[in-house]
């Protein structure tokens, strides 16, 4: 790391070191769980359920009427979004973490 951040002084240095160091032990007790329990319980169920938990509470009234259907796609696609996105920060994490590792 030193040759990539000469330029930085040693104080900065020590202190990204000391961040990565954190992020590091916060993403292996994370990864303990596993990526299904990351993926359903924080993207899911809280991400993708207060997305739609808005759309509920902001548009009840097409939920009964004509445009429900609409309505329904709309939170099917939350839902993908949400899934897609927990994925891909699952994967970028893991990326992370196993490039400084070696």
């Amino acid at each position: 790391m030193a040759k990539t951040n000469d330029w930085m002084l040693e104080s900065d240095r020590q202190l990204l070191a000391a961040r990565e160091n954190e992020w590091r032990g916060s993403w292996e007790k994370i990864r303990s769980h596993g990526r299904f329990q990351f993926i359903l319980l924080r993207y899911l169920i809280v991400w993708g359920g207060l997305q739609v938990g808005f759309e509920v509470i902001l548009h009840w009234d097409l939920f009964h009427g004509a445009k429900a259907s609409y309505m329904y796609g709309c939170s099917a696609f939350t839902f993908l979004t949400a899934l897609l996105l927990g994925f891909w920060v699952w994967h970028g994490n893991e990326k992370r973490y196993r490039r400084r590792q070696s």
